[in-house]
């Protein structure tokens, strides 16, 4: 492979003619190293993969309009992937089969097998559960109409007669406006004025504890979890789930879609900013 042309993904297989990568991993996966990066790899005896990742994610030679319209695309196909983790994690939740790899709650099985966070786990439980209930909420989270946290404080006040009003009036709103939406629609009582008095001898609870000592009562041993896509696994992507479901073209479609100044987020990614692919543990 000559100096500053394209660098596959991966070992390729076969010759490259006229440039181009053809690389047994994915063909179209590919990320162009210049002369000056290569030459820098070889000089400290880098390995090749190595170099490929790093460039993935050095965004050095990016122009500042590649950088803002390839933002807009990932964030695009990062929504569209949030529906389809939500839409997986219903139908777990109904068919009950987290208990399969030993997990007594949805809750369990997003924070132990899935490993997000416990905020995390909360928050996408309680989506998936209410875009179950109202699927058109799939269709927004993946155009980016509505955000997780605003899903959340909706999701208690839709009902099968307003869930049509009230998703139209969410849409694209930020979270204090969905905030106000939730208040006119399940408005509160007054607060009742009264006076409570100050304690004059408040509870003495000892010494607190400094903040080195509470990291260290909460930090245990280091934890390394094997890589994969099975029972105590962390999860890995797979090129092969994606590519069976693709993810529908909002680029250039619907008026207000598109990943230009003020449109919605689409899902196309450009040639020059692939995301690393990693299938079975390894990336790339």
């Amino acid at each position: 492979m000559s100096l500053g042309s394209r660098a596959p993904m991966g070992e390729c297989s076969r010759e490259q003619s006229s440039g181009e990568a053809s690389c047994r991993v994915c063909d179209s996966e590919t990320v162009f190293l210049s002369n000056a990066r290569v030459r820098a790899a070889q000089r400290v005896g880098e390995p090749r993969d190595y170099v490929v990742l790093m460039d993935t994610y050095s965004l050095d030679d990016s122009t500042d309009d590649e950088l803002l319209t390839n933002l807009k695309a990932l964030v695009g196909q990062a929504n569209v992937l949030t529906a389809r983790v939500l839409a997986h994690l219903a139908e777990v939740d109904a068919r009950g089969i987290h208990r399969l790899w030993a997990c007594s709650s949805l809750y369990s099985y997003c924070v132990y097998e899935l490993r997000m966070s416990e905020d995390q786990a909360a928050r996408r439980i309680a989506a998936a559960r209410a875009a179950r209930r109202f699927p058109a909420l799939f269709e927004m989270i993946e155009s980016a109409a509505i955000h997780l946290t605003g899903v959340v404080l909706l999701a208690p006040h839709l009902t099968d007669e307003n869930q049509e009003e009230v998703l139209a009036r969410a849409r694209f709103r930020t979270k204090r406006e969905i905030q106000k939406l939730v208040a006119e629609l399940s408005p509160q009582p007054a607060v009742p004025a009264r006076i409570v008095p100050l304690s004059t001898n408040p509870l003495d609870l000892g010494p607190r504890p400094t903040m080195a000592q509470f990291t260290a009562a909460l930090a245990g041993p280091v934890r390394d979890i094997e890589p994969g896509n099975v029972a105590g696994g962390a999860p890995v992507a797979v090129a092969e789930v994606l590519e069976n479901s693709p993810a529908p073209e909002r680029v250039g479609g619907a008026a207000g879609v598109g990943n230009g100044r003020g449109s919605a987020w689409g899902v196309q990614v450009r040639g020059n900013a692939p995301a690393p692919a990693r299938v079975g543990g390894v990336a790339g």
